[in-house]
């Protein structure tokens, strides 16, 4: 008897994590799900984007490019900010609630039929790999969830590019402590003969990376190495060649949002874009809550204040975050005070990254606030790290107490999980998510 879907996306919230409560995290299920739903994996000529930080924006720049020479782009994301359904992106923008209801209903039920037990990323994953098969979609960009070799995204048999953004610790109960285990696991997405391009990694983890691509036959290309990105002529420049970004005009705000751009230019170029076209997509490409600037009224008094949302959720993104605070926060500038409203999930590494926000040579204050998701840490525990600090249940309440805590010379920081910003932006702004901005939001003609 099948399972009753009246309300999929609610039942879709009951389906546990690959590596949240189960023992299993492999790539069986997947393997045997993706047969029975038409093989819609290897229909969509694909790029494959892993790496620790920096996927999401890659993933954003890639689309936004295809999308300007004119193609139809398929894009995943993981994990969502406010609703699942943005996982699955066509041309920037969320698949609607009742096709993706329906793309569930039917991967569940055929999973069913066949005794498996997909999970909740292997489900998501399997819709969008559908949703752009039957849309027959040009390019479809591939988000990694968790790692590279055993995740579920890693079934596709030949992608046209394999990309790593970069190595970090994260994930270390799955992925290993060392970043050369890491980069191991996410070198696990090279395929023979697939060209690979790396962002900025530390020579341990580079030595991995091309020791793995030779070992599959991939040939290699490192930013750094074999292209570089000329900071005295805003240049990517590789084969003696070289593209011209208008960084100002793109929005790139902090240095490695620049490495991550100088990614996706080497990775267009690679699958035969323009220049004229790559320049064009730069400039539509936006990614919601990464370094994504916002401003909200204080509650007491109708002030405007100016909020930032970063999704920096482990010690390398919260060190990025705080790089960029370092140009933006001082004593004469437009903002020379902090509030962090931040909320963590448990299992991350939420002690190292508040003391490294304590350590910031910056006038601070800090607001903690649970967040609904099971994993959420304690704010209350979170708070005694921070003598002085507040605490707060849900995070509506936390939000308005740190807008009460702004003056108009301070910026108001929201980060530790993207769960968390996906809670607070839609009381922040009613904008949609989408990240590739339409011709009224741009003044320019797509084609």
């Amino acid at each position: 008897m099948k399972i009753s879907l009246r309300e999929p996306l609610r039942y879709l919230e009951t389906v546990p994590f690959q590596w949240d409560g189960r023992k299993r995290f492999d790539l069986s299920v997947m393997r045997a799900l993706l047969p029975l739903i038409g093989d819609p994996h290897n229909k969509v000529p694909a790029i494959h984007v892993g790496g620790t930080n920096g996927k999401g924006t890659t993933c954003a720049y890639l689309s936004a490019m295809l999308h300007a020479a004119g193609f139809r782009v398929g894009q995943t994301s993981s994990p969502h900010l406010s609703h699942v359904t943005e996982r699955c992106l066509i041309n920037g923008a969320p698949i609607s609630e009742e096709e993706y209801g329906d793309l569930v209903i039917e991967i569940v039920h055929a999973a069913e039929d066949a005794g498996l037990e997909p999970s909740h990323f292997e489900i998501v994953t399997a819709v969008a790999f559908l949703a752009f098969a039957r849309r027959d979609l040009d390019w479809m960009v591939v988000e990694v969830g968790l790692g590279g070799r055993l995740d579920a995204t890693n079934t596709m048999d030949r992608p046209r590019a394999s990309v790593v953004t970069g190595i970090a610790r994260d994930h270390t109960q799955i992925l290993g402590n060392s970043e050369e285990e890491i980069a191991r696991e996410k070198a696990g997405i090279f395929r023979h003969g697939v060209p690979v391009f790396v962002g900025a990694v530390t020579p341990a983890a580079e030595k991995v990376l091309r020791e793995e691509a030779a070992r599959v036959g991939a040939p290699i290309q490192v930013f750094g190495k074999e292209f570089v990105f000329d900071t005295t002529r805003s240049r990517v420049c590789f084969d003696g060649d070289a593209i011209q970004l208008d960084c100002e005009s793109l929005g790139l705000i902090a240095p490695h949002q620049i490495e991550n751009a100088s990614l996706a230019v080497r990775v267009a170029q690679a699958v035969s874009l323009s220049e004229k076209e790559i320049c064009r997509g730069l400039s539509t490409a936006r990614w919601p809550g990464r370094l994504e600037r916002l401003r909200a009224p204080r509650p007491c008094d109708g002030e405007w204040i100016d909020v930032l949302l970063d999704g920096a959720h482990n010690p390398n993104g919260i060190n990025a975050l705080l790089n960029y605070l370092r140009k933006i926060v001082h004593p004469d500038g437009r903002w020379n005070q902090v509030v962090f409203l931040l909320s963590f999930l448990q299992h991350k590494e939420w002690k190292e990254m508040i003391g490294s926000l304590c350590a910031a040579d910056l006038d601070t204050q800090f607001v903690f606030s649970r967040m609904e998701h099971n994993n959420s840490a304690d704010p209350y525990e979170l708070s005694k790290e921070v003598p002085g600090s507040q605490a707060f249940s849900n995070s509506r309440e936390a939000l308005n107490y740190a807008l009460d805590r702004c003056a108009p010379e301070t910026v108001l920081v929201g980060a530790g999980s993207l769960y968390f910003l996906g809670e607070i932006r839609p009381l922040l702004t009613p904008r949609p998510f989408r990240t590739i901005l339409l011709p009224d939001e741009t003044g320019m003609l797509l084609p």
